[in-house]
């Protein structure tokens, strides 16, 4: 599945402006990431994408991806076991005059697809074993890992 948000903000946004779009997902495996800026922003349009608060992407503290006619493309593996399944986006703008567009896309695999396209049989035994071995861990997070793990292997 691919998931398309497209963000217009206006001239003048600041940093600490509430400006946040919401994209809507499914739980399942986030596998790859594209921030399109398309001409005009001259490095000037910030944009930082979040999940329950906790910036992800980019992954450095007080960062934001910026561009000019340009994509940021690139692989991942991140999980997203834990509703809501949505990620923030946070935009700000320090043009004074224009308005600028970001356009972000997630490809996300659902549990079918990844045993459709990634899983053969036999590596079911490996995941088994993962399983068994991190059942001690007891954060939220590592537990809902294991838990889409284990659903996902039935």
């Amino acid at each position: 599945m691919i998931y398309q948000t497209t963000i217009k903000t206006a001239a003048s946004v600041g940093e600490t402006d509430d400006n946040k779009t919401t994209l809507s997902l499914n739980r399942g495996l986030l596998y790859q990431l594209d921030v399109y800026f398309p001409p005009g922003p001259s490095g000037l349009l910030h944009a930082q994408i979040f999940e329950k608060g906790v910036l992800l992407y980019p992954s450095s503290e007080n960062e934001s991806f910026i561009g000019d006619n340009h994509y940021i493309s690139f692989n991942d593996t991140y999980l997203l076991t834990l509703p809501p399944y949505e990620f923030t986006i946070k935009t700000w703008n320090e043009d004074t005059k224009y308005a600028h567009t970001v356009i972000i896309r997630i490809g996300l695999l659902t549990k079918d697809d990844l045993i459709v396209r990634y899983l053969p049989q036999d590596i079911k035994t490996v995941f088994d074993q993962y399983i068994n071995e991190k059942k001690d861990e007891k954060s939220e997070q590592d537990q809902a890992n294991l838990d889409w793990l284990e659903e996902f292997l039935k």
